[in-house]
């Protein structure tokens, strides 16, 4: 028994040898900047511990112990006074490592004394909170009074913010802020908040009620904040009444950051630590009550919406109706906005909008801000979407005006329609009717790719603009038509398109047949009509006539020619002629040369006829 407690005391002997031959303790010294652009600083020594990782790398882990003596001088202006302060005190860090990571409880405390003229002040600085592996894990208290007052309390569970919560301090914008509440385990807004000044309720991170200056929630708006906040009625019940989901967001993860790395005295860029603000900033939702329409509101707007959609509308007599009109406004009767984020239609109030005014007795509700805007529920909205469709499928639009709108917004140079359909044909070129031709098309079955029969009319084809709530009626007869127009279109690029073939056929031939016309190099040479067809880089040369009969001479006299290949070269407007020469030879023979010549706008190069490079076929 006595020899195996010996063995089990010497073995616990060796593993603390050995741990402690592993772990290497390390003192450096330690400088920490107490306020930012004021030159007040700590000096002392760190002390800690490291060890070696799985893969070799040193790893600060075990105690961390900060001490710093202060004896400090500030000599410079703050907040526009000069100031001469002696400060003398001593400041620590206790904090635990764990491979790498804060872990534990850590604390920090200073406490000064500052003197100027013979006048003491005490400056001091506190921190407690805890870690796990690297996350604040745990109640966080930082307390200083020290030219700037901090106060916070706030709660981590692994790194999110939960509990109570308590701060009040400066931002980085040297703004007051002091928020006190509680935050759910998930770290939403729940019970009673003072949100700078303003008391607050929240349920399941819902605003329920608001208190501030002179405004109090009304109570009907407080029981429907209740009600979506269980769950009970939805945002499109709410958009009925007039009444959105908006959200905002605390910066309660920020706050909490300011107030432990930059108040608590400790240098957490030095000993390495945590950002504080991750999933922190909470967002809560709101209601808000808007101004919207009555029930005979909605109708006296249809009324006048119809006069207006027919042309009959009278600007007197609608001078209290709100009648907005904007062409770049993507709905199909051009009379309402409608906000897809919040489930929002609505009519803009304000007259550089064009907008008519309307009279109190028909809004319900309050304007917000300083656009005056009136929301139309989605329940109201379905009356002026009968209007407008019985509107539409009475007077359905051409096809050929549709797609003429659509490739003027998509840049398409066509200015007028009865340039798209086609009137002016006769006097294009083919380049230009080819392209019209392939916009045409592209934009036609981009219309008529997805479409479906009006519900009333089977005449009428309704079509929805991708991306965009556009939706426009199109008559039957009206496709029809323009797939004529489309067709005829087609033929014509098609015969254009041959015939522009055979000129380029024929600019290539007519040099070649005036050289079989005219058969002999002096004729060919002297002709006045030779540079028709011919060029040559030194003709204005004295000695051109005798260059060029010297270079056409082997290939004189022809009498055919065949045109095997033409082939393109970078040169737009240059090409390579591949043909076959025929020469009458002796006893009715003939002789065949393959060569390749040079063909520019339109002209045989005459140097390009280089016997040396041509082919004997047959002799």
């Amino acid at each position: 028994m006595k020899m195996k407690f010996f063995l089990i005391s010497l073995f616990l002997l060796w593993v603390g040898i050995t741990a402690s031959a592993q772990r290497q303790q390390i003192s450096t010294d330690y400088v920490h900047s107490v306020f930012k652009n004021i030159p007040w600083s700590m000096y002392g020594k760190m002390t800690y511990s490291y060890v070696a990782n799985e893969i070799g790398q040193s790893v600060k882990d075990g105690p961390l112990f900060i001490n710093c003596k202060i004896n400090d001088k500030i000599d410079t202006y703050l907040d526009y006074r000069y100031v001469s302060l002696s400060i003398v005190g001593q400041a620590t860090v206790n904090a635990t490592y764990s491979n790498g990571n804060l872990n534990g409880a850590i604390s920090s405390n200073y406490k000064t004394t500052g003197t100027q003229n013979g006048k003491t002040e005490i400056f001091t600085a506190s921190m407690k909170g805890h870690f796990t592996n690297g996350v604040p894990n745990g109640n966080f208290v930082v307390n200083r009074n020290a030219v700037l007052k901090t106060s916070l309390n706030a709660n981590y569970k692994n790194g999110i913010l939960v509990g109570a919560y308590s701060c009040s301090l400066l931002d980085d914008d040297s703004r007051a802020v002091k928020y006190s509440g509680t935050l759910s385990q998930n770290g939403k807004f729940t019970g009673l908040w003072n949100l700078d000044g303003s008391k607050a309720t929240f349920q399941n991170g819902v605003l329920v009620s608001e208190s501030h200056d002179n405004y109090t929630t009304r109570p009907a708006l407080i029981e429907l904040s209740k009600k979506y906040a269980a769950g009970i009625i939805s945002k499109k019940e709410l958009a009925e009444k007039n009444i959105f989901i908006k959200t905002r967001t605390i910066y309660l993860g920020n706050y909490a950051r300011i107030a432990i790395r930059r108040d608590s005295g400790i240098d957490f860029d030095e000993i390495g630590g945590y950002d504080f603000t991750i999933s922190n900033n909470v967002t809560y939702e709101y209601l808000e009550e808007l101004a919207g329409l009555t029930d005979a509101g909605i109708k006296i707007l249809a009324q006048q919406m119809d006069k207006k959609l027919r042309g009959v509308f009278n600007e007197q007599e609608g001078a209290e109706v709100p009648i907005f009109y904007n062409i770049t406004t993507p709905v199909k009767y051009a009379i309402l906005n409608y906000d897809e984020k919040y489930c929002q239609y609505y009519i803009f109030m304000h007259e550089n909008a064009q907008a008519k005014y309307i009279t109190p007795q028909y809004i319900t509700g309050t304007f917000k801000g300083g656009a005056q805007e009136v929301y139309i529920s989605p329940k109201q909205l379905e009356l002026l979407d009968e209007i407008a469709d019985k509107y539409y499928a009475e007077n359905p639009e051409r096809l050929i005006n549709i797609i003429y709108k659509y490739a003027r917004s998509k840049g398409y140079s066509y200015t007028t329609i009865n340039y798209l359909e086609g009137e002016r044909e006769k006097n294009r070129e083919l380049r230009e009717l080819i392209d019209l031709q392939n916009d045409i098309n592209e934009i036609y079955q981009t219309y008529l790719k997805e479409n479906i029969p009006h519900k009333s009319n089977e005449n009428i084809i309704l079509w929805k603009q991708e991306g965009s709530h556009q939706i426009y009626y199109i008559s039957k007869s009206s496709i029809a038509g323009f797939e004529t127009v489309v067709k005829e279109l087609n033929e014509k690029a098609k015969v254009a398109k041959e015939a522009e073939e055979k000129a380029k056929e024929d600019i290539i031939k007519k040099p070649f047949d005036f050289m079989v016309k005219n058969g002999s190099v002096t004729s060919i040479v002297y002709d006045e009509e030779f540079e028709n067809y011919f060029t040559y880089d030194d003709r204005k040369n004295e000695y051109w006539r005798l260059d060029a009969c010297k270079i056409l001479k082997p290939f004189c006299k022809i009498i055919g020619y065949e045109i095997i290949e033409t082939i393109d070269t970078k040169l737009a407007n240059n090409k390579i002629i591949k043909c076959r020469l025929f020469k009458k030879g002796k006893k009715d023979t003939k002789i065949i040369h393959e060569i390749e010549v040079e063909l520019n706008y339109g002209k045989l190069k005459l140097e390009s006829f280089d016997i040396n490079k041509a082919k004997l076929i047959e002799n």
